[in-house]
Order: C-alpha cells, then structure tokens, then sequence
C-alpha cells in the first residue's frame, strides 16, 4: 500500500521453526531502535 515497512532486525533464533524465538535483551534492542528512529523523524 505504499506504506514504508523497514526490516529491523530482531535477534531471532531458529527462524520457522517450532521454537522460533527471540531473547528478551534482543527485542528490548530493537524497540529501543526504533524509538530513536521515531524520536528522530518527530525533530524534523
């Protein structure tokens, strides 16, 4: 739909698997990312 989907990483393990999972320090990583991300389009 024309809408910007960046693909952040995630710090996933075992992609498609049955036990397909992230650590938690990982995905705290990555939210903090993509505040900073959000913080820095909101200065514009």
């Amino acid at each position: 739909m024309g809408l910007p989907c960046p693909n952040i990483f995630t710090g996933g393990l075992n992609f498609h698997s049955k036990n397909e999972c992230i650590p938690v320090i990982a995905l705290e990583k990555c939210s903090n990312l993509i505040v900073k991300i959000a913080q820095k389009y909101a200065q514009r």
